[in-house]
């Protein structure tokens, strides 16, 4: 029974002239206690309910996992058992509200039961999913139509918990709702003979034709959530997200919301809907491995091209490699990699290493070598990672000096002894 969320409801205002479309909406507010789960039930503590949310209405609200596509419950029966415990020493006032609240596609549907739970005792309540059971905010029974759209989007199931101001405790178990199945499930199965199964159009497909087929998607406009239309991808794919239109794996490279741009170092036009919209740039080769730019501009004669190139690529066709790179781009399946000097290198150098062979030229840092590798001659230290490559003078000047020292030492002493 995990999943489960246990929460406060305020019910909207009921309209007088309600609309068609029954666009309203519900405000949750969350306990400050969370519920207590259980394998086969949730419980929750209400004690706290009274001083937080004085006479509100508390809900169990089922969770995510169980909603969405509702339609083939439609004619199916919703089961849940539920126990209340409320405070006998305490003079609470019943509370009022519907027992079972629906929510989908911007419409409420409230079921009240005729039934009550006492307290301490299991109540099971048992109600028909169809919208003859079920009220608007207003009062009003909903039309069919309206509930079927209900139950295509529905995101909410909230079940009562509290009946009396001051309920302390609400146990929800058995929670079940019927949709059918295809396969026989056994003999003390029932046919579900309130699920439709309709012959749809092209360009829907479902049970009830609730849903947009392949190739189509849900438009803004027209009745019961918006017509299915076909797929605006400029003849570069088949499939779009039914909901949002846009397209998915555009073909013949192209990108784009509705496959209506080239893809990266590919150019042309992409909407006017054949598989030759987008051709390959030739940055410096009309070649996938050799195709260096991220667009290019071609002349109406294909003679002329103007590359974009990509990092580490330099010319009017992406022909050669950028300073601190080296290679080959002329040559199939050549690219241009990154100098490998040890980041000895000024990489915005044209000289800082040969754009050709990748030979390190101008190394920096007091280094040296193909790959700057070492400290340069007169120098020690670390010329890759620690980067410390300092002057041997100093320390030679310093042993000079030790030596010159130790000399001058010596002479005076000798003189000494030849003064005895």
């Amino acid at each position: 029974m995990s999943g489960f969320e246990v929460v406060v409801v305020q019910e909207p205002i009921s309209y007088l002239n309600l609309l068609p479309t029954l666009e309203s909406s519900l405000s949750f507010f969350s306990l400050n206690e969370r519920p207590n789960f259980y394998p086969d039930l949730v419980q929750q503590d209400l004690s706290e309910v009274a001083e937080s949310f004085p006479d509100s209405l508390v809900y169990f609200s089922i969770p995510p996992d169980y909603l969405g596509n509702k339609v083939t419950s439609y004619g199916g029966y919703m089961q849940y058992s539920l126990i209340v415990i409320h405070d006998d020493d305490d003079d609470g006032s019943e509370l009022s509200g519907a027992d079972v609240i629906l929510r989908g596609n911007d419409i409420i549907a409230y079921y009240h039961s005729l039934e009550q739970p006492s307290s301490s005792e299991e109540f099971t309540a048992t109600l028909r999913m169809t919208e003859h059971n079920f009220r608007t905010a207003a009062g009003t029974q909903l039309q069919r139509e309206q509930f079927m759209m209900l139950l295509y989007g529905l995101d909410a199931v909230l079940i009562r918990a509290n009946y009396w101001s001051n309920s302390e405790d609400a146990r929800l178990f058995n929670v079940s709702m019927e949709v059918p199945s295809v396969i026989w499930p056994g003999v003390e199965a029932r046919q579900a003979l309130s699920v439709e199964l309709c012959q749809c159009p092209g360009n829907y497909e479902g049970l009830s034709c609730e849903r947009c087929a392949d190739g189509f998607y849900r438009a803004q406009r027209g009745p019961y959530g918006g017509y299915c239309v076909p797929c605006q991808c400029n003849g570069h794919s088949d499939t779009c997200d039914k909901e949002t239109g846009r397209c998915i794996n555009c073909r013949h490279n192209t990108v784009g919301d509705h496959c209506d741009m080239c893809a990266p170092g590919f150019h042309g036009k992409a909407t006017q809907g054949t598989p030759y919209d987008c051709l390959i740039c030739a940055c410096p080769l009309p070649s996938i491995t050799n195709n260096f730019a991220e667009s290019c501009d071609v002349t109406d004669d294909g003679i002329s091209i103007q590359c974009k190139c990509r990092e580490g690529y330099f010319g009017v066709r992406c022909e050669r490699c950028s300073s601190g790179y080296y290679g080959q781009p002329e040559v199939l399946g050549d690219t241009c990699k990154p100098c490998e000097c040890n980041y000895n290198i000024n990489p915005a150098d044209p000289y800082g290493c040969d754009d050709i062979t990748g030979r390190c030229l101008s190394c920096l840092n007091n280094t040296y070598g193909d790959k700057c590798e070492r400290c340069a001659p007169g120098y020690y230290g670390d010329a890759i990672e620690s980067k410390n490559c300092e002057s041997k003078l100093p320390i030679l000047l310093s042993c000079l000096q030790d030596i010159t020292r130790e000399d001058t030492d010596t002479v005076d002493i000798n003189t000494t002894t030849q003064l005895f």
